[in-house]
């Protein structure tokens, strides 16, 4: 929208009862000829030069250009020569002084009134016009001294902050960025200026500016400590992330071929809000065989990031290196290839996921365990330096590990190690996670599942092994998708094999998190369909928390608790329906894996089983009460845990599912399996459980196809599910967004 000049209103005041308005400076005429009775004289304010009356929202107002006259009348006739007014006030309508550089935070039409004492007031009218896709976000240009010794005094020399502003308009995308120095400054609360360190403890300093809708606030971390090592140099959160929203739907028409099993319920949707989750796999952390304790996957955790040099590396322990690590893990958005481990978190959680912490000095591995052998590194190696690790960056920067034990499961969150070595995928210096088979106490956490990667795997194309001077986080984003719990979606053993079609964050490190996954840690709760349900509109999955929807076997029974809500067990086999778009974690870092996007949208099928082996019977179980819930012993010990997870899709050796007791047909089963939508006619409509191709929008389905496990029987065990159970609904995609 072009900005145009605004009408000025000239008002004037006459004798009582009759006025006139006045539109233009008035004319110069003669002074009339009056006697002294008659004369009556009048000083009238006008608009001389009209400034800039047309404005986007945020903007400054601006009063450069203004010039305000004065003429005098008598009986409502100019005299004299006009009078240029410098010490006018403007008023808004409350009375309130408006100031040149006002930021015009609302819209509308705004009428102010020009004003000196002994003169008539004129009206300056001005319009603002809105503004969308607004955000401001605070950003950290350069950063102040971060590691402090006790009896130390705050410094703030070094630190400059920019404000970014992006906004839209009529005219197009404004992106602003401006130097703050009008900030304040607290330190765990307190102000900043003057303040000493005295404890052995991570401090938290928070800068403050006014932003345009109000306050803005960003965090830097600082350590006090006995020694000069710097921990957490910018370990920073906010709430400035944000993700695009849309209102796009896909439309579901459901029915039912399923016989009645006999419940009284004539319910045949249960949408999101009247569905809770009744495990997540934080209780299966809890209840694995294998002691394996996943880090939160909600609220505000901490991370511990510790860069342990190796052997002949010194070297490569530059400040750069320390700096790459610190924003793949901590750093904003537009610092990476792709996303940093927490902005990546924080969007795919919806925004319930903000991974804090920080990265400590650089520790030498021979300092740490000067007896092991760094060069053939073993797995018992790495849980060992990782222990040690810990300890180390405990007693170096006085931490209370409570503080990164959050859930008080007597392990520490969030722990990584980074080394500086060269990756060799024939090696330990390899990217992964595994657990030290520690637990502990909630008085005395101690390390149990950890993360491992090399330096390299931030700054490589990862699918050449190039090496190149960029920031890139794919990897430890992948490696954290095992710390919280989830497995890998391919084959350890068949190249050709992977059953989501290379294209899910844990098969191939790209796209979002399906919606299994987020289900698994608590993100999102699912509609869940018992009946037939006519014309269900879903919104694209990639905005929306609600928008998956379940579909169970034919005899599934609804588990209703005492408020009525339906309790899902996500450790259970079933169908998810959602509505793929690209959008947000869906459309970047393609390139780095060497795989085609899928531009464009439409609705996918999956196939979950999830269901729970118990050690102690060999056997699947449909209900894992039994397996969460330890009960303690005469000795007052919880008893061993007993849960097991065998069903994958590494379909490999001794991961395979019949090295748990299943019986060997059960290997061809995958814990999630997306269902190929290439259809009516295509050779890949029929598709065989042995085979998979690369992931491509005619997987999707589109506007009036239809699924049943009938129409796409090689695609399951059989025409049924793994477990034998009938799933007799058919479902009918009416509608699926184009944008």
């Amino acid at each position: 929208m072009k900005k145009s000049t605004l009408s000025i209103l000239l008002f004037l005041s006459l004798l009582p009862l009759a006025g006139c308005e006045k539109t233009n400076p008035p004319s110069q005429t003669e002074t009339p000829t009056v006697s002294a009775t008659e004369a009556k004289a009048e000083k009238i304010l006008y608009i001389d030069n009209y400034p800039l009356t047309a404005y986007y929202q945020y903007e400054l107002l601006d009063l450069s250009d203004l010039v305000v006259a004065s003429l005098t009348y008598v009986n409502d006739k100019p005299v004299g020569e006009k009078e240029i007014i410098t010490d006018y006030r403007i008023t808004d309508e409350e009375k309130n002084i408006i100031q040149d550089k006002k930021r015009l935070t609302e819209t509308g039409n705004y009428n102010y009134t020009i004003s000196k004492e002994g003169y008539t007031s004129c009206t300056l009218s001005i319009e603002v016009y809105p503004s969308t896709d607004f955000k401001q976000t605070l950003g950290i240009t350069s950063y102040p001294k971060t590691g402090y010794k006790i009896g130390e005094t705050f410094s703030p020399d070094g630190l400059l902050m920019t404000l970014k502003t992006h906004r839209k308009t009529e005219e197009g995308t404004k992106d602003i960025a401006v130097a703050v120095t009008d900030y304040t400054r607290t330190i765990d609360g307190e102000d900043a200026k003057n303040y000493v360190f005295s404890d052995y403890k991570m401090h938290t300093l928070k800068i403050t500016v006014d932003g345009y809708a109000g306050p803005i606030s960003v965090n830097i971390s600082l350590s006090a400590t006995s020694e000069s090592n710097e921990f957490a140099k910018n370990s920073y959160s906010d709430d400035s992330v944000i993700w695009k929203d849309s209102t796009s739907k896909m439309k579901l028409s459901i029915s039912s071929g399923k016989e009645e099993n006999g419940t009284s319920s004539t319910k045949t949707l249960y949408t999101s809000d009247e569905v809770k989750l009744k495990y997540t796999r934080a209780d299966y952390s809890q209840a694995n065989i294998y002691n394996w304790h996943y880090m939160p996957s909600k609220g505000n955790v901490p991370l511990l990031v510790i860069p342990i040099v190796m052997p002949g590396y010194e070297n490569d322990a530059t400040n750069k290196t320390w700096e790459r690590i610190n924003t793949c893990f901590f750093g904003d958005s537009s610092d990476t290839t792709f996303e940093s481990l927490r902005s990546y978190y924080y969007k795919s959680s919806f925004g319930q996921l903000n991974l804090t912490g920080g990265v400590t000095g650089y520790v030498n591995a021979s300092e740490l365990a000067p007896s092991r052998n760094t060069e053939n590194i073993s797995s018992d190696d790495t849980a060992k330096l990782a222990d040690l690790a810990c300890s180390w960056a405990r007693k170096t920067y006085h931490l209370n590990a409570k503080d990164f034990d959050t859930d008080q499961d007597g392990t520490i969150d969030g722990r990584w190690i980074i080394y500086l070595h060269d990756i060799d995928s024939n090696s330990n210096y390899w990217g992964f996670t595994s657990t030290t088979g520690k637990v502990g106490t909630k008085e005395n956490p101690c390390v149990n599942s950890y993360g491992w990667a090399g330096t390299q795997f931030l700054d490589d194309y990862c699918y050449t092994y190039q090496h190149q001077d960029i920031n890139d986080a794919h990897v430890i984003i992948h490696e954290t998708g095992h710390r919280l719990g989830l497995t890998d979606y391919y084959s350890y053993g068949k190249q050709s094999y992977s059953p989501l079609g290379g294209k899910d964050r844990m098969d191939n490190n790209v796209f979002d998190h399906n919606p299994y996954s987020k289900r698994l840690l608590g993100w999102v709760t699912p509609n869940v369909v018992t009946g037939s349900v006519d014309d269900r509109s879903l919104y694209t999955s990639s905005h929306k928390e609600d928008s998956r929807v379940v579909i169970p076997s034919d005899d599934y029974v609804p588990e209703i608790d005492s408020d009525g809500k339906l309790l899902f067990n996500p450790f259970d086999e079933y169908l998810v329906i959602d509505c793929f778009a690209n959008r947000n974690r869906n459309t970047e870092g393609w390139d780095i894996y060497q795989r085609t996007p899928l531009n464009g949208q439409g609705g996918r099928v999956f196939h979950v089983d999830s269901r729970l082996m118990d050690s102690d019977t060999g056997k699947l179980t449909d209900d894992p009460s039994s397996l969460f819930t330890l009960q303690e012993t005469i000795t007052g010990l919880k008893e061993q845990p007993h849960a097991l997870r065998p069903i994958s899709n590494t379909e490999s050796g001794e991961r395979a599912e019949h090295n748990y007791g299943l019986p060997k047909n059960a290997d061809a089963y995958d814990e999630i399996r997306l269902i190929s939508g290439w259809g009516y006619g295509n050779r890949y409509y029929d598709m065989p459980l042995s085979q998979t191709h690369t992931q491509s929008l005619d997987d999707l389905f589109k506007k009036n196809q239809s699924f049943s496990l009938s129409s796409f029987p090689n695609q399951f065990n059989g025409n049924a599910f793994d477990s034998g159970a009938k799933c007799s609904y058919q479902v009918t995609f009416l509608q699926v967004p184009e944008e």
